[in-house]
């Protein structure tokens, strides 16, 4: 009970200030609130719908100053892309030299950016979670990426949290490594093997510097840590 009262405390001074129009969350604490709740069904089964309601107005907001789209738009534009890098992709396989090679690049590379948050998308709601929001981020706003709604995040299982996110960072890791080793086998042009094998190396070593402190990974690392301290088997 007593935790109840303070997370209630906290969320109700939170919702204030956010009212206000401060919507620097995690200065706020909210942050830290989400991952505490997200540890406990208890906890989250109560605010789950509360903190989404918070979340999801600090983001429209800021969302604002930015691009967004509804879900079924997102997909549709992100399912269209990666037809289109399949398409290129499986056009080179017939060419030769170094338009060959141009295909396996491009292709690989409009594929690595539209399967990430399909990934995402279409294991979150597999498992239960369900999304808001498409919308421009990454270090420079131009990589998109799916807005999940808390309320359904928060009351999945710690361990279907992290598939979710497991699921766009093994697509974007997975497709150069595969275009690599089909470029190897059809004897495609040297300097796209080195291009193709370079970004896998990069994408890779980005996952393992960067990654399990502020991405995809970090998120998995969390939630399989709440898995392990829930008890659940």
């Amino acid at each position: 009970m007593e935790a109840n009262a303070e997370i209630e405390e906290a969320l109700g001074r939170i919702e204030a200030e956010v009212a206000k129009g401060n919507y620097d969350l995690k200065g706020l604490g909210f942050w830290r609130l989400v991952g505490e709740v997200g540890r406990d069904p208890g906890l989250a089964d109560r605010f789950a719908e509360r903190i989404a309601r918070v979340d999801r107005l600090a983001f429209e907001r800021w969302a604002n100053f930015g691009l967004t789209a509804p879900v079924w738009l997102g997909n549709l534009l992100e399912l269209a892309g990666a037809l289109i890098g399949l398409g290129i992709l499986l056009s080179a396989l017939g060419e030769e030299g170094n338009i060959q090679g141009i295909g396996l690049v491009v292709g690989a590379g409009i594929l690595m950016v539209t399967l990430h948050p399909l990934a995402h998308y279409a294991v979150g709601r597999a498992l239960g979670i369900t999304f808001t929001h498409y919308f421009l981020d990454g270090p420079a706003k131009v990589q998109p990426s799916v807005k999940t709604d808390y309320a359904t995040y928060l009351r999945a299982t710690p361990l279907r949290r992290a598939a979710m996110h497991a699921a766009g960072a093994l697509a974007t890791k997975l497709v150069p490594i595969g275009v690599l080793v089909m470029a190897v086998l059809v004897k495609a042009p040297g300097w796209s093997i080195l291009a193709l094998a370079a970004i896998a190396t990069v994408v890779v070593a980005t996952d393992i510097l960067f990654s399990t402190k502020i991405g995809d990974w970090k998120r998995v690392l969390r939630e399989v840590r709440a898995h392990r301290g829930s008890g659940e088997k």
